[in-house]
């Protein structure tokens, strides 16, 4: 019985001995190799002497295999063969470090796993089943010697396989973080203990409502974080959780309340504003006087926008903190230095002698304004206002100076537009020559242009001699000398006021009429007989050329009387045949006649009175011709008759004969 206590009492020594050798490496996931003569392949587990119930440790794989049962309150490890492993109380000093792996193998294809569970409560685990070809336990009864404990809250698993390959076993989560609130003006400091580096995420809740949400990084174990703009005098709960692994930190309280702190301050002057800062969200502690526009900012400022009649005055501002039965005023004076320069209205001027109105505020008296300027491309030529010129383009700076505050006005672009007027005198001249004469001015311009030496005009207006006939005359107008005009013709003249060579306003534009004129004789006149006492006159001519109101022609037949028409063609009638007259025609404008064209023109003779005689003549030669024929005739037949009754006698031819010849009836006629 004394051999065998010694026999295993050797055999415990051997395990201790060879754990003790896993001590001297550096890095607790290195994997040592050490020579055995055998090929032997154990598995120990060893397990803390805390309550590991429940618990499943990782299944070997191995020819022969050591099983500790689950229900056994067991210290010591079970020890096979004569390879033993040894695991060393101080194998994880770091509560964070991950599962630690020892490993060892001879040249002989030696497998082992050594798997150190930590005492803490792991009552929810489950340990694997070991599964082997050849198994042994151990009784629980036994009398075992213990080996040195693991400590607390330290896991070590490893894999040890043929080809010297580790696998981690299953991670262990991170140990819980915790923090303090602390109370600031404005909120709350979170104090972070034992934090491992990550992000956190802090939330502050008002009746559960998220007030305010903020991710940060701790890089620390210990590092703390201010949170601000909360409400004074409110109650909220707070939590902190580790962003990536989702673990709440934990606190001694999940609830605090802000405690009022007076830490408002008053902000120096602010351009248009008057503002304050604080820790604290005063949203709905703040009564800003009636008609003024508040503004909270990111930066704790929350300002309030002056109007004009808050300068030179003093503005009151009522805070009544949320919660905190509390109510105090703040009353500041507001200066000029308070006005906003950009905000400043500033008319422009819109005649001359220029002038800039500037609003300023009304209850702040004895401002005095000077304003500086330089004409456009002459920047560094300056000028006082009273001395800019109109139709130039200008830039003025004012300096406004209120006792000893000045105050520079934003730059001023404008450009004075006069008003101009243009009269013309009523033209006087020829009826080939006008003058015309203009006076210019200004109706919101005073002294303009006498007074400005760069005001000059341009003209469009006929040249008929080729040269310019206008100029401008001194202070302030013009005139223009037309001459080689035609009469009584419509003309146009265009006057152009400019300034500095460039023109301005509108141009001025002027029309009249020349005198009447002489009209222009007519030309190739026509004289036609369509009957023999008639004459039909013709004539061309230049309508352009009556130069005057109306448009009539004349024609004057000397002896017989005129035709007047407003077409060149007339017919005079009923003339005497064969007779020659003097004709006359010109053209009327009703104002002067042309020259007359004179011309002599004829009748034929009467044709009809003509060949009325000759018929009549005729008639009567005919006539006459007949009556001889006749005589003749009876001459002939009277001779042959008595030739006939020469011999034979005839008393009643002889007495027929002889009455008519007396022209007596004859003998034995009867009255019927």
């Amino acid at each position: 019985m004394a051999g065998l206590c010694s026999c295993r009492l050797l055999l415990l020594w051997a395990g201790f001995a060879a754990l003790a050798t896993c001590e001297g490496y550096k890095d607790e996931s290195t994997t040592s190799n050490t020579s055995f003569q055998s090929n032997l392949s154990t598995t120990i587990t060893v397990i803390p002497a805390s309550n590991t119930s429940d618990q499943s440790l990782p299944t070997p794989t191995s020819s022969n295999t050591s099983v500790v049962p689950q229900n056994q309150n067991q210290t010591t490890p079970t020890l096979n063969n004569l390879n033993t492993t040894k695991a060393d109380s101080a194998a994880d000093k770091s509560a964070t470090s991950p599962s630690r792996t020892v490993a060892y193998s001879n040249t002989k294809s030696l497998s082992t796993t050594i798997t150190v569970i930590p005492a803490a409560n792991t009552s929810d685990q489950n340990l694997p089943t070991p599964t082997s070809s050849s198994t042994s336990s151990v009784p629980q009864n036994q009398n075992q010697i213990t080996p040195p404990r693991i400590q607390p809250n330290t896991t070590v698993a490893a894999w040890i396989t043929a080809d010297n390959q580790t696998t981690a076993g299953p991670p262990t989560p991170s140990p819980p973080c915790s923090y303090q609130v602390q109370l600031i003006p404005g909120g709350f400091l979170i104090n972070m203990m034992n934090s491992s580096a990550g992000n956190y995420i802090i939330t502050i809740t008002e009746n559960n409502q998220a007030e305010k949400k903020e991710n940060v990084f701790v890089s620390n174990e210990t590092s703390t974080h201010e949170i601000k703009h909360l409400k004074p005098c409110t109650e909220y709960e707070h939590s902190i959780v580790r962003a990536d692994r989702q673990i709440t930190c934990n606190s001694d309280v999940n609830k605090a309340k802000t405690q009022w702190i007076d830490d408002i301050k008053d902000i120096s002057n602010t351009s248009g504003y008057v503002c304050y800062q604080s820790a604290w969200n005063l949203d709905s502690s703040v009564s800003p006087p009636k008609n003024h526009r508040y503004e909270q900012r990111e930066d704790g400022k929350f300002c309030f926008k002056l109007t004009d009649e808050d300068f030179c005055s003093d503005f009151n501002i009522t805070f009544t903190p949320e919660n905190c039965n509390v109510t105090f005023h703040r009353t500041r004076y507001i200066s000029v230095d308070f006005i906003d320069p950009n905000a400043i209205v500033q008319h422009e001027p819109t005649g001359l002698p220029a002038k800039i109105e500037t609003k300023l505020p009304s209850n702040c008296k004895n401002f005095m304004v000077d304003y500086t300027c330089s004409e456009s491309g002459k920047v560094y030529q300056f000028i006082k206002l009273s001395d800019v010129e109109p139709f130039t383009d200008y830039t003025c700076t004012g300096l406004i100076q209120h006792q000893s505050v000045s105050i520079k006005t934003p730059r001023l672009q404008f450009q004075i537009l006069c008003d101009l007027t243009i009269t013309f005198t009523k033209p006087h001249g020829t009826n080939t020559s006008t003058e015309l004469t203009w006076k210019t001015t200004s109706n919101n311009c005073e002294g303009f242009p006498q007074n400005f030496t760069r005001f000059s005009y341009t003209y469009n207006c006929p040249k008929p001699s080729g040269t310019e006939p206008c100029k401008s005359i001194k202070p302030d107008g013009g005139k223009c000398e037309l001459t080689g005009l035609s009469p009584y013709t419509d003309y146009t003249c265009e006057i152009q006021p400019t300034y500095n060579n460039s023109k301005v306003s509108k141009p001025e534009t002027f029309t009249w009429k020349t005198e009447p004129g002489t009209p222009g004789a007519v030309t190739e006149l026509k004289v036609t007989n369509p009957e023999n006492n008639v004459i039909k006159i013709s004539c061309t001519h230049n309508t352009k050329k009556f130069y005057g109101p109306k448009r009539i022609y004349i024609a004057h037949l000397v002896g017989v009387g005129s035709l007047t028409k407003d077409r060149c063609e007339f017919e005079f009638k009923d003339l005497s045949y064969s007779t020659t007259y003097t004709l006359e025609v010109v053209a009327f404008n009703g104002v002067l006649k042309s020259k007359p064209v004179t011309q002599q023109v004829h009748t034929r003779y009467n044709d009809k009175a003509l060949i009325g005689f000759l018929v009549f003549l005729t008639i009567i030669i005919i006539i006459i011709i007949i009556s001889l024929f006749m005589a003749y005739m009876k001459k002939q037949k009277k001779s042959r008759n008595l030739s006939h009754h020469f011999l034979h006698r005839d008393v009643n031819e002889d007495m027929e004969a002889e009455a008519i010849y007396v022209n007596a009836r004859p003998p034995g006629w009867r009255n019927q």
